[in-house]
């Protein structure tokens, strides 16, 4: 059987009209969780260059070679299976996804929220929007994540430097950030 350059993801078909008929979120969703699926991904030249550090993350630049366009990176504490994005925070799990309970900083407990269609199909807690907005503002993310697994993994990430490296990642990294000021 030929192998598929999407590793985990063998199931996605490799010919070019299927990435075509792709929309764009979900195309972005899938190189997202594609990337996620290495663990040794950040070290692999998919992420581009090492363009800086902002307290536990890693950022990586790389130029899109259909567009030209200036595309951004960061990963924590070097882990590829937690990817930054200007508008998102992606988290790869084991298991299928079943809930979700998030606890930002010292903010009270959320609610238990069900994984969308694409969380529970990837994998993937998908942090964005008012949960993204909420996240910007802490130091701390903790998660307890309900799977398909008998073991209920329980995450505590220690985000420090997340608000620099989402300025940085929307800016395309142009100079070195400090503080969330450009230099």
């Amino acid at each position: 059987m030929k192998s598929s350059p999407y590793g985990l993801f063998s199931f996605l078909p490799t010919t070019l009209p299927f990435t075509m008929h792709l929309s764009w979120p979900f195309a972005c969703v899938v190189a997202a969780v594609a990337a996620l699926s290495s663990p040794s991904f950040a070290a692999e030249k998919g992420f581009g260059t090492l363009a800086s550090r902002a307290g536990n993350w890693s950022i990586y630049r790389s130029v899109n070679q259909m567009t030209d366009k200036i595309e951004c990176v960061a990963v924590l504490k070097d882990d590829a299976d937690t990817q930054l994005y200007d508008t998102a925070l992606y988290i790869k799990v084991l298991g299928g996804i079943q809930s979700i309970t998030l606890r930002y900083g010292d903010q009270k407990v959320r609610p238990l929220r069900l994984p969308t269609s694409i969380e529970s199909k990837l994998s993937v807690v998908i942090l964005q929007g008012e949960e993204f907005d909420t996240l910007a503002q802490t130091n701390l993310l903790r998660m307890v994540v309900y799977s398909d697994l008998s073991e209920v993994p329980t995450f505590a990430l220690d985000l420090t430097g997340l608000p620099e490296a989402i300025l940085g990642i929307a800016n395309g990294y142009p100079v070195a950030i400090q503080k969330g000021k450009k230099k």
